[in-house]
């Protein structure tokens, strides 16, 4: 092995530094020169220390006998840390800004750590017509690095007399230009001695005769009907003001069922429908019948798309034929949400015409490069990142989800069956039935139940099922449109999963109003706006 893993997500900092350090200490150990196998142990006290710092109760068999059950989860919380403790020094990065506020000049922050600097400019002050901005309101706002790695050495402010900017602005402009330092300088301790196994230099061992045929450049012949995705020029643009149909963006969407399928089919400008494989037929009877009665004459009806399962578990042994056999029907191409389905259908030779979700990250260009180098025909824009870390991505070929009830989780657990079952009449039924968890405050986390993930019919129950537990807001952009735009993004995603078709309806024209017609949101919901302001880190 090159590299071990230490998994730290939702654990104390005391336990990452604790066995970090433990794990450090032996691989020095088995690193230092006349180290000899035989006389390699691990030290009682250091197992202790280990256990202390987090234990589920001692070693188990986990996933190797068995992939759900009770018996693996943990449904009181029962105290997993015990009494050691672990002193940790946590140190920050100084670091020096200057922010200039001019008339008619984009506000500019400017900030420098050790030897990197970067600069990020905001939108222009305008004359105030009440309380002007202070050198104390500024100073407000920048001063908080909150949880970041930084803190201020020291920061100059020089504002014009008389101006006016948003306060959210200056959050804002702080919030990107601190994370585009990070990324700076975090950018020089990449390991550059070891190339990464699999680099865009041997993209070619994934392809197959039919996908070398195909450009990554060309769409997929199923796909011809998109708008043009080329890049215009920057224009200043009123929300009243319609854009030129050419500078429209791409609206595509996905649901789960065939109702809210059944309406989306009958809108305007839906450029791409994703659907799971279980309602495909249905809904493309429905677009034929749609398409003779005249629905989209002198336009170009939606490609309808198969979105593909989250967990590739357990695949049909004919699958690659029954896909092959949807785009015969009349299916323009396929979602795919995990590396496991992503090469096997590059293996058939059905990259050109697959999409992969936002689950397959593409957080960097070399990402985004690699997947091209596959024969992709598009990929879709991580959730975890922020507007600076997008707008330093190349979104040229990429598409972006701007509303959508997340997932928190993707299980093999079934919830119905761990929490109710029994007596209750709440156990697994296999009928994809959905459910609600409740957390501490009230707040109502709905679960799907995905028990036939595949051909949509009835399976033999826990061979491919798993859960999906959603947010309880949904995430959206509707105030956002503008600054998605001005990512270089030209196809957005609205995901429709929980919603009555009436409500995904109504979501949808609001959306296409904002995104595509520059209409002013109606604020009709409440919305998180996820990882957008905050990024990942």
């Amino acid at each position: 092995a090159a590299s071990l893993k230490i998994e730290g997500r939702m654990k104390q900092k005391e336990y990452a530094a604790g066995v970090t350090g433990i794990y450090r200490k032996y691989l020095d150990l088995i690193e230092a020169d006349g180290f000899r196998r035989v006389n390699y142990h691990v030290s009682e006290e250091d197992r202790r220390r280990l256990n202390e710092l987090f234990s589920r109760g001692g070693s188990c068999t986990g996933y190797y006998q068995s992939y759900h059950g009770k018996n693996m989860i943990d449904f009181y919380g029962s105290k997993k840390t015990g009494e050691i403790s672990v002193s940790i020094e946590e140190l920050k990065e100084k670091i020096s800004g200057k922010l200039t506020l001019a008339a008619e000049e984009p506000v500019t922050l400017s900030l420098r750590c050790r030897e990197t600097a970067v600069t990020m400019q905001g939108d222009a002050p305008e004359p105030a017509s009440g309380r002007p901005v202070t050198k104390e309101d500024v100073l407000s706002k920048l001063s908080r690095l909150g949880g970041t790695v930084f803190e201020w050495e020291n920061l100059d402010i020089e504002i014009e007399d008389g101006l006016f900017l948003p306060m959210k602005e200056l959050n804002e402009l702080r919030r990107n230009a601190v994370a585009e330092l990070y990324n700076a300088v975090a950018a020089g301790y990449g390991r550059s001695d070891r190339k990464p196994r699999h680099s865009l230099e041997n993209a070619d061992a994934y392809k197959t005769p039919e996908t070398e045929k195909t450009p990554a450049t060309e769409s997929h012949p199923k796909t011809e009907n998109l708008q043009e995705t080329e890049k215009p020029a920057p224009t200043e643009k009123t929300p009243s003001a319609e854009p030129h149909p050419s500078q429209r963006m791409n609206l595509s969407a996905s649901c789960e069922d065939e109702k809210t399928a059944e309406l989306l089919l009958n809108e305007e400008d839906l450029c791409r429908l994703y659907i799971p494989l279980r309602i495909f037929d249905h809904v493309l009877a429905r677009k034929k019948e749609l398409e003779a009665a005249g629905r989209y004459a002198g336009k170009t009806a939606p490609s309808l798309f198969i979105a593909l399962p989250m967990i590739s578990r357990r695949a049909p042994e004919d699958l690659i034929e029954v896909l092959q056999d949807a785009l015969h029907k009349g299916a323009s191409g396929f979602l795919v949400r995990d590396p496991e389905m992503l090469f096997t259908l590059c293996a058939a030779g059905l990259s050109g015409c697959t999409v992969c979700d936002a689950s397959i990250y593409t957080w960097n260009d070399e990402a985004s490069a690699f997947l091209k180098g596959l024969g992709i025909l598009q990929n879709t824009v991580p959730l975890e990142l922020n507007e600076g870390e997008i707008r330093h991505r190349d979104n040229a070929e990429s598409e972006m989800l701007v509303y959508g009830y997340l997932p928190l989780m993707i299980s093999s657990q079934c919830v119905r069956s761990n929490c109710s079952g029994g007596k209750s009449g709440m156990s697994c039924t296999g009928c994809r039935d959905r459910a609600l968890l409740a957390d501490r405050l009230g707040n109502r986390f709905p679960v799907q139940c995905e028990c036939t993930p595949w051909k949509g019919e009835d399976t033999e129950k826990n061979t491919a099922c798993y859960n999906i537990i959603y947010n309880s807001l949904p995430f959206g952009l509707p105030d956002e449109s503008r600054k998605v735009s001005d990512c270089g993004i030209r196809s957005v995603r609205l995901s429709f999963t929980v919603e009555k078709p009436e409500e995904a309806l109504r979501t949808f024209r609001e959306y296409r109003g904002i995104y595509l017609y520059g209409k002013a949101p109606e604020q009709a919901g409440k919305v998180t706006k996820g990882h957008f302001k905050r990024g990942a880190l």
